[in-house]
């Protein structure tokens, strides 16, 4: 047998840790929803969670935990890469409670919640991957519940993105079942409707979300148009029926073409009758053919007509969003109203309720 000498073993020492450092470099892992605690070492932070390295039956591997699944990592202090890895578990816990809180029911904590997530997620450089998609879900669920649809447009036509993108998903990474209709890519609770602080707040996040292919372009060219009511000529190309959400999007805003022959047969598309249609979809189409009779009105009849379209929004407060709905109501009241049918209005004015006692915006405060 070969002799080792001295100076081989001092190298091979050498390079082999001590029990010591070894355990030095191993930290405690706890995660969330009842999962076990891990013994880590080597922690790298990524946009979707914690690179970790472990040893299982003698053989090491490397895992990623989400960010809201990692409830504390033994830390050392200092370093840029510590911060980091900081930051992605205190808004990791931020969507981590949104999410508790919207299971008990208490939407308006949880929007806060994910809001505070969301206003965090780019300064501290983990903006674009589940985290990223949770909060997205997680604000759409809340705001929704809260009747509050126009503060989360971007996030709708974002979340519907993300669920066609290719080697992606969106079937509620963050919990719960879909909020994204599988079929159309659009969040049901959430219609391309909104003041111009609402188109302002969507443009804004768009912006930070930059689309991948023409098909996300098409849609968010409807998307802007259904929300501004420009009356000018539909100039997107027909999209594919092999893509329903774009094409319902597209004869919505046909709805709104100056042609009349255009606007007509848009009509007939969306209105015809189908046993097959979802009633979230029949309340889309009853409300933008309601608006665009008001708007294009020739005279009091189409006027009429368009409240009639109205009114089935207004009834079905099943199938329709409370801020589909809410706009109906506005729209009916201030139709009828310049229709000289005073009380009729007033009726449908008291049936908002961010006007006090039902009183019109026009009369005084007792």
């Amino acid at each position: 047998m070969r002799s080792v000498t001295r100076s081989t073993i001092a190298a091979i020492l050498l390079a082999v840790p001590s029990t010591a450092d070894a355990a030095q470099e191993t930290r405690g892992l706890d995660r969330r929803s009842g999962a076990s605690a891990l013994s880590v070492f080597d922690p790298t932070p990524t946009v979707d969670g914690l690179r970790i390295s472990l040893v299982e039956d003698a053989v090491e591997r490397i895992d990623v935990v989400p960010w809201d699944g990692v409830a504390r990592l033994e830390s050392p202090p200092g370093g840029a890469l510590e911060r980091r890895i900081a930051d992605g578990i205190e808004i990791g816990t931020l969507v981590w409670r949104g999410r508790e809180r919207l299971r008990r029911g208490d939407a308006l904590l949880a929007a806060e919640a994910f809001t505070e997530a969301e206003a965090r997620l780019r300064p501290a450089g983990l903006h674009g991957g589940l985290l990223d998609r949770s909060i997205v879900e997680g604000r759409l669920r809340a705001e929704a519940a809260l009747g509050r649809a126009d503060r989360v447009l971007g996030e709708a036509i974002v979340a519907g993105e993300y669920l066609g993108r290719p080697g992606g998903r969106f079937d509620g990474v963050a919990f719960g079942p879909e909020v994204v209709d599988p079929r159309t890519r659009l969040v049901p609770t959430v219609p391309p409707v909104g003041d111009a602080d609402a188109i302002a707040r969507c443009d804004v996040f768009l912006a930070a979300h930059p689309g991948v292919d023409d098909r996300t372009s098409r849609r968010r060219a409807l998307w802007s148009r259904l929300l501004r009511v420009d009356g000018g000529p539909v100039d997107v190309e027909r999209p594919s029926a092999e893509d329903p959400g774009a094409m319902l999007l597209w004869n919505l805003a046909r709805l709104d073409d100056p042609d009349a022959d255009a606007r007509d047969a848009a009509r007939s598309v969306l209105l015809r009758p189908d046993g097959d249609r979802p009633a979230w979809v029949a309340a889309w189409s009853r409300f933008f053919a309601g608006r665009a009779a008001i708007v294009h009105a020739a005279d009091d009849e189409d006027r009429l007509r368009g409240v009639l379209d109205l009114l089935h929004v207004v009834a079905d407060e099943g199938a329709t969003s409370p801020a589909l709905r809410r706009r109906a109501v506005d729209l009916v009241a201030r139709t009828l109203e310049h229709l000289d049918r005073g009380p009729e209005a007033a009726v449908f004015e008291s049936l908002d309720p961010r006007r006090p006692s039902g009183r019109r915006p026009s009369e005084p405060s007792s």
